[in-house]
This record gives C-alpha cells, structure tokens and sequence, in this order.
C-alpha cells in the first residue's frame, strides 16, 4: 500500500512541476481595494494559491460539519450513561430487596384443599 502511496505522490509531484516550469509567464493580480497597483505573479503560483484557498475554505467547511455532529455524539454518551447508571440502581434496588410476589391459588377446589393436601 505504500508503494502506490508513493509512486502515486511521485506521479502528482512531477505533474505539478511540469505545469510549473510550463506556465512562469507573469500575470498581474489586480487587489483593486487593497492595493492601487496590480500585482505580478507567474501563472503556476496563482494556480497553487487557488487550490489552497479551496482547501482551506473546504477543511473549515467540514469542521463546522464536525461540530455539529461531534456535539450531537456527546449528548447522546450523556444520555447513554445516564441511563445505564439509572439501570444499575434499579438492578442494585433488586439485589438489596427482593420483590413481593403474592401466589394465588388457582386450584379447582379453592384455597382450602392446596392446604390439606401440605399438611398431608
């Protein structure tokens, strides 16, 4: 994998100096509010400033994505501990006192007969 990591870079690398050797010609950049006069550039530097300012303007884009997503992550562990320490006093509750649970008789002679047939 990072053989054709590197000959991949190696690939762009020598394209990017290619584009840069090819187009040295000046261009001048006119920052009419900032600055009267316009300034000169070669092509290939105006062309890297460009795709720098794209990633940096996606890079914030995608980190104000993240916080959204990154506060919604944490009020959910919140949620989630919360509710499993609530689980674990109620499982606790369970262990200290054991429920009550009355047993009904259901035999067809009635309560008296389950009791004469214990004694017997």
């Amino acid at each position: 994998m990072s053989q054709i990591r590197t000959i991949t870079l190696f690939i762009i690398s020598a394209v990017l100096i290619f584009f840069a050797v090819g187009n040295r010609e000046l261009v001048p950049i006119d920052l009419w509010p900032f600055l009267s006069e316009p300034l000169n550039f070669p092509v290939f530097v105006v062309f890297f400033i460009g795709i720098l300012v794209g990633v940096a303007l996606s890079a914030v884009i995608v980190a104000i994505r993240g916080v959204k997503h990154y506060s919604e992550i944490r009020s959910a562990k919140k949620e989630k501990d919360k509710l499993s320490s609530n689980v674990e006093n109620l499982e606790r509750e369970l262990d200290i006192k054991p429920p009550k649970v009355e047993q009904k008789d259901y035999s067809e002679d009635g309560p008296g007969l389950a009791k004469k047939l214990e004694k017997k």
